[in-house]
């Protein structure tokens, strides 16, 4: 009785051994033929589940439902990839699903009128906030190696540096711990200048 326990537990596990390449193979096939009707080219993934298809900085993923009311369906949804963090809280969503049924050419029909609208919208305002970003990450890695070069390190550190041209700002923390007592006092300062008076007031400081 063991030994039949064990073999059907192996036919089990070849079942779904089976049933998930299956699955992986309809995955692979419904990515390629939805990437040739749109012009898209197909992005290696090592996730096996579900497929992306790119153009430009563009991403779709495509992925067929396994389970629940579009068990079967196929699911296009737009990828941010390294433009996540710099959507908005309350994004649109951006995802619709189609029959696995229609042609690759109606399903690229489906996308365009669709899904790209709102994708290529919120896609266009996260690259003007991540530029954004860069910019004001680029200024300020320059600021601190300015400052660097007259300011003795560690005094400055990067995270009490901030800002960018033409204001630069400093946080200065300063604790101090008396005599006789175990209570620590300090005070914060936070000094916004230019960076051109900024190096005065600093070299002062730390003279």
């Amino acid at each position: 009785m063991q030994m039949c326990n064990n073999k059907m537990k192996g036919d089990n596990k070849m079942n779904y051994q089976e049933e998930r390449e299956q699955e992986e193979q309809k995955q692979k096939t419904i990515t390629e033929k939805i990437a040739k009707a749109m012009g898209w080219g197909i992005v290696l993934n090592a996730n096996d589940w579900h497929g992306v298809i790119a153009k430009g900085d563009e991403r779709l993923s495509i992925y067929i439902e396994t389970y629940g009311a579009n068990k079967g369906r196929v699911k296009i949804s737009g990828d941010y990839n390294s433009y996540c963090k710099f959507l908005p809280y309350n994004k649109e969503k951006t995802e619709i699903t189609v029959s696995p049924d229609k042609t690759p050419e109606k399903i690229a029909k489906d996308i365009h009128s669709r899904l790209l609208p709102a994708y290529q919208k919120q896609l266009k305002e996260a690259r003007e906030r991540k530029q954004s970003n860069d910019d004001y990450e680029a200024n300020k890695k320059a600021m601190l190696e300015d400052v660097a070069t007259f300011i003795p390190s560690p005094n400055i550190k990067e995270d009490l540096v901030y800002g960018k041209n033409p204001s630069l700002t400093v946080k200065f923390t300063t604790i101090f711990n008396f005599e006789n007592d175990t209570h620590k006092d300090g005070f914060e300062l936070e000094v916004s200048l230019t960076p051109d008076k900024m190096k005065k007031v600093l070299a002062v400081i730390y003279a």
